[in-house]
């Protein structure tokens, strides 16, 4: 668990709505709970929490870094950085195991493992970093601790205590709403990039009958868009042969992510 505060702070530097606060602090809360602190601090090794913290720190690395590959490399993101791995670990296996290590009845078995630890894992959390900003990236990965506490449920037999299956529930929870929260946003915005579309093709329709951009009036979006933004003509537009249309996004729609959308008569 310790070692999602790397990806928890991301999100919590990459957050400016304070519901975005709430969905953090409820995960942090749900992290707390499993942690064994409850008349148990001593089973906590100082030095396993320190390396749990320095891990914290590379998952923070992983999401800021991987999506700069990811927008850069795009899927032969995951080849080169698992070819580099194979490249810095062949060595240590090799001297541990030698020959043993490329015995031909292990070769399935090792093939399996690398389809399901890596090659597919890391595809789709690269996938998911090029499409998903910081903030809900990092509070997704709060997943993986809560997931690993079910799994000893099923797998290990383990037991949990009331609350800990309480934590459970809240990582859930906020991981949820928060995803929720976002998809939602994004849908608003795509609404809004569609209307202003609409706009530009209305006006052009409107220069082909008329000549001129000058003296248009814009049909009104869709409740879904009007709501959440303000569709406009810029300051200045429209002229004779030149308009820039905006969407600026409302209280309900403000985000970190959300800036002023627009399109102009050049298209872009």
């Amino acid at each position: 668990a310790l070692e999602f505060t790397g990806p928890l702070a991301l999100a919590l530097f990459g957050s400016r709505r304070w519901l975005d606060f709430a969905w953090i602090a409820l995960v942090l809360a749900g992290l707390a709970l499993l942690l064994p602190l409850r008349g148990q601090a001593q089973a906590l090794d100082p030095v396993g929490v320190m390396y749990a913290l320095a891990a914290g720190v590379g998952w923070a690395l992983y999401i800021v870094l991987g999506q700069k590959a990811g927008a850069a490399h795009g899927a032969d993101t995951v080849t080169l950085g698992t070819c580099i791995a194979a490249l810095l670990a062949i060595p240590f296996g090799i001297a541990h195991a030698g020959s043993a290590l490329f015995a031909p009845a292990l070769l399935p078995l090792a093939l399996g493992v690398a389809v399901l630890s890596s090659a597919l894992p890391y595809s789709l959390e690269m996938l998911a970093l090029t499409r998903l900003p910081t903030r809900s990236f990092g509070t997704l990965l709060s997943l993986e601790p809560a997931i690993a506490a079910l799994a000893g449920v099923g797998f290990l037999g383990e037991h949990l205590s009331l609350l800990q299956w309480l934590a459970i529930v809240a990582i859930i929870v906020a991981v949820a709403v928060g995803s929720y929260d976002f998809a939602t946003v994004k849908t608003r915005r795509g609404a809004a990039q569609a209307c202003l579309m609409n706009d530009a093709q209305y006006m052009e329709r409107y220069y082909t009958l008329n000549f001129k951009y000058e003296d248009a009036v814009l049909p009104d979006c869709q409740d879904d868009v009007s709501d959440y933004y303000t569709v406009g003509f810029a300051s200045g537009s429209p002229t004779t042969d030149a308009f820039t249309i905006q969407a600026i996004p409302t209280s309900k729609q403000k985000d970190s992510s959300c800036g002023t959308l627009s399109i102009d008569s050049t298209g872009v």
